[in-house]
């Protein structure tokens, strides 16, 4: 077709203008050839690539307006529309935020709360006799927004606590509850209502406002401080049922990150190497977030939590009962006063006598932080050596004395894990036999960066032992003087390097000598120092304190072959 026009437009200037054999005529039919070609031919390129790039560009989205997914993928529209058609007409819901210094209860942010004060029936209804339809709605919500949600409502909790009634589960949350009070504390527990329960949890959480048919939550988001806690208490109040369901569509597909954050790093950095602070370690290394235990320990606890709400109902109760001053006992709080017995066990007099059995080194531990009310800083414990053998000594009756040096030696050493295995074996004893709520009055936490220690009054605290036999305290470091020994280090490794860097090895070695005398384990101190001293001839030195550094992190290459090259300079 194409051809057979340009052959008329030729044919047509041909027959009016003769022959063209003139420049003019050559130019104009090539003009018009290349016109014909760019309407027939190049046009609809360009109106395919536009196309092509149209289709492509719906599918790229700004990342500005993204809302997160469960795989961590975004989507442009949230919550998507089929949801949002559930709850049409509905834009907001009231709210009241309630901020507070603690989680008394650990809360998770799936855990949706349902308080009121006076029944709603319309709600009440609804969560008793329509729970295949609440069930839908939070399937459908999993599904298309990849939110897993726990509705607590407080009458089907009690109803399964009475019917099932475990013992053992009881008694956990309620240590000083003897077996014979079981029937009654069950009774306790029928006889509250949503109304109570609310105030209760409420009042823990430090919110004196009214109260209102609707849902509590934890929030939780990115970069939240460890001593801010954040609830939102929201109004499901309706007139009907349908106005109630575009609530709950709303309510529960508008619900925020609940991602849990990282709360520890447990590999060795490069810096910890190069800036020679391998005291980082042991920080790092502590357990912070609450979930090393041994395996059978984690079993019991998960095994609890998998009971259900009656987890968390426990929980808030439990706490509730230990406000409650109990007849024949002097604990505070519902918590038991700790007595040492003369040959060093550890028995609780309020918790039934219970006694927590500890191995000797995880038990020297224990004595020794409980001998210092102030804390301790972990980094530091080498300067309390001297008290952590003397109490060893005293505990443990089977182990030699190069034995209980040496593992003294290895609980103070920071570039070990000693000290936090031993902490977590502390921590699993408690845990075992009554809820984390209970137990972290007893064994070793603490911030990061800061002192670790016993929560426990001291006035609660009973020594049977013969306390002249114990050593002597050593006055424990601060957080203000670990800075200023950091700094002090820093200083004299930076002068010990830079005359290092000058050659003027014997300067160097005196210098370096400073920064161990400081913190012996400086890593680069010790490996520097070999190498002045291989630089000096002085070979033996060297591979005394390559074997240090060795010692000290043995999976840094230079140390072995700096302490080979001095061995083969001394044969």
């Amino acid at each position: 077709m194409v051809r057979s026009q340009i052959k008329d437009i030729r044919m047509a200037i041909f027959k009016k203008q003769g022959l063209g054999n003139n420049l003019l005529d050559v130019l104009l039919l090539i003009a018009l050839i290349l016109i014909v070609l760019s309407v027939f031919l190049v046009f609809p390129f360009i109106r395919l690539a536009a196309l092509v790039n149209k289709l492509f560009s719906k599918k790229q989205v700004s990342p500005t307006s993204l809302q997160e997914t469960k795989s961590g993928e975004k989507k442009s529209s949230y919550p998507p529309e089929k949801i949002q058609a559930h709850y049409k007409g509905i834009e907001s819901l009231d709210s009241v935020t309630i901020k507070c210094s603690s989680n008394p209860f650990d809360f998770y942010a799936d855990c949706l709360f349902y308080l009121e004060n006076n029944p709603d029936p319309l709600i009440n209804d609804y969560l008793t006799n329509h729970t295949k339809e609440l069930a839908d709605i939070l399937t459908e919500i999993h599904d298309n927004c990849f939110l897993k949600l726990n509705i607590v409502y407080l009458p089907a909790v009690i109803k399964q606590i009475i019917e099932q009634g475990d013992p053992e589960l009881l008694s956990y949350y309620f240590p000083f509850i003897v077996k014979n009070q079981i029937d009654s504390l069950k009774s306790d527990i029928v006889s509250y209502d949503t109304k109570t329960f609310s105030r209760m949890v409420l009042d823990a959480l430090g919110y004196s406002g009214d109260i209102f048919p609707g849902f509590l939550r934890r929030r939780k988001y990115e970069g939240q401080p460890d001593n801010e806690y954040e609830f939102s208490y929201v109004n499901i109040t309706a007139k009907d049922q349908q106005e109630l369901e575009k609530k709950l569509w709303f309510y529960f597909s508008h619900i925020g990150d609940r991602g849990e954050k990282v709360m520890y790093q447990l590999a060795l950095g490069e810096a910890y190497i190069t800036e020679g602070r391998p005291d980082k370690l042991t920080e790092n290394n502590f357990d912070y977030g609450g979930r090393k235990l041994a395996l059978e320990i984690q079993a019991k606890i998960d095994k609890l939590i998998q009971s259900g709400n009656q987890h968390l109902l426990l929980n808030i109760l439990g706490h509730h009962y230990a406000t409650i001053s109990k007849p024949g006992t002097t604990g505070q709080n519902g918590l038991s006063r700790l007595v040492i017995s003369d040959d060093f066990r550890l028995f609780l007099p309020d918790y039934n006598n219970l006694e927590i059995e500890l191995t000797p080194l995880p038990k020297t531990v224990f004595l020794f932080f409980l001998r210092h009310p102030e804390g301790v800083l972990l980094k530091f414990l080498i300067d309390h050596h001297t008290e952590l053998l003397g109490i060893y000594k005293l505990v443990s009756n089977r182990e030699t004395w190069d034995e209980m040096v040496f593992s003294i030696d290895e609980l103070t050493n920071p570039t070990k894990n000693s000290i936090n295995e031993k902490c977590s074996r502390i921590k699993e004893a408690f845990v075992n036999h009554f809820e984390d709520r209970i137990a972290r009055n007893y064994y070793i936490s603490g911030d990061r960066g800061t002192e670790k220690g016993i929560k426990l009054s001291r006035d609660m605290v009973t020594w049977h032992v013969d306390l002249s036999l114990l050593p002597s305290l050593a006055p424990a470091k601060t957080a203000d003087d670990g800075k200023e020994n950091e700094n002090r280090v820093k200083e004299l490794y930076t002068n010990a390097k830079a005359t290092f860097d000058l050659k003027d090895y014997i300067k160097a070695i005196e210098q370096f000598t400073k920064v161990l005398e400081v913190n012996k384990f400086h890593f680069n101190a010790v490996a520097h120092r070999a190498i002045a001293y291989f630089e000096l001839g002085d070979y033996t030195n060297a591979i005394i304190d390559n074997n240090r550094a060795i010692e000290l992190h043995p999976e840094v290459n230079f140390a072995h072959h700096n302490r080979a090259e001095a061995k083969l300079m001394i044969k």
